[in-house]
């Protein structure tokens, strides 16, 4: 468990805007060393004159749907700062629209970002940390959509679920080694950050076919929490070990009301 920051190196995916950046700012203040990895270079080139002044930061551009580019990221880490302390799997895009609306590429794409992007940091980033045998931490951003599904949200719904799974197998299997490496989840409620200021998928692969729904989120994280405060959050509960990470519990009663679906349903089975 990873319970003091000053010093250590904190990998950081999706690190140039919204939660991300609000973590990077956080590790920094902190006193960590920060790898700052994001796909829009211009944005990566902002933060890194934001902090002109400090040595602790390096930015490296990174498509995180590539297992070739996130070895590649931990290969920067550690050659630039040595062994990596905290790995935060960020990076992630919205989408919006009906299931049946949604293509081949597009699924492969959404998947690559949010779901894969997490396992292949994982598969790169835990071997090494095990093998430096320091208290470490991984944090996945996954989202209150996690904990419920919403109509023309089941992409993202469907991403985040994964991500919700893969965490929490991850945090059992470094337990059953001993490993001092937790593991938290973060999940968000409305935050204000740029996910859904623009349409991110790449060329013939429509994110957003139900622009009502996309324009409804827009305007609900619009009124959401600061990105700073998500953050401390987040450093609050890396410290305690804590594997739930609930910055805002507005959406939660989402999660209570599925949850009392189920144990209906098996009452009914009894």
């Amino acid at each position: 468990m990873l319970t003091e920051f000053e010093g250590r190196t904190a990998v950081i995916t999706g690190a140039a805007s919204g939660i991300g950046l609000a973590l990077t700012d956080a590790a920094l203040e902190r006193g960590m060393k920060v790898v700052a990895a994001d796909l829009n270079a211009d944005a990566l080139g902002n933060l890194e004159r934001a902090h002109r002044a400090t040595k602790n930061l390096a930015i490296c551009v990174t498509d995180v749907s590539s297992h070739t580019e996130i070895g590649k990221l931990a290969d920067f880490a550690s050659e630039t700062f040595g062994d990596v302390h905290l790995l935060c799997n960020n990076a992630g895009v919205a989408s919006a629209g009906r299931l049946w609306d949604h293509g081949p590429d597009f699924w492969k794409w959404i998947l690559g970002v949010n779901v894969l992007s997490v396992v292949y940091g994982a598969h790169q980033f835990v071997p090494r940390m095990i093998a430096g045998g320091q208290a470490g931490a991984i944090v996945n951003t996954a989202s209150m959509g996690c904990l419920f599904s919403a109509a023309n949200m089941g992409a993202y719904g469907a991403t985040k679920h994964a991500v919700l799974a893969i965490s929490d197998t991850l945090r059992q299997d470094l337990a059953a080694i001993n490993a001092p490496i937790s593991v938290s989840l973060l999940c968000p409620g409305p935050v204000r950050t740029p996910i859904f200021d623009d349409d991110l998928s790449p060329d013939g692969v429509e994110a957003n076919t139900d622009e009502q729904t996309w324009q409804s989120y827009r305007k609900l994280i619009g009124a959401g929490m600061d990105p700073a405060d998500v953050a401390s959050c987040t450093f609050d509960a890396i410290a305690k070990g804590e594997f739930w990470i609930i910055p805002d519990v507005g959406m939660v009663d989402l999660a209570i009301d599925r949850h009392n679906q189920v144990l209906e349903a098996a009452d009914r089975s009894v």
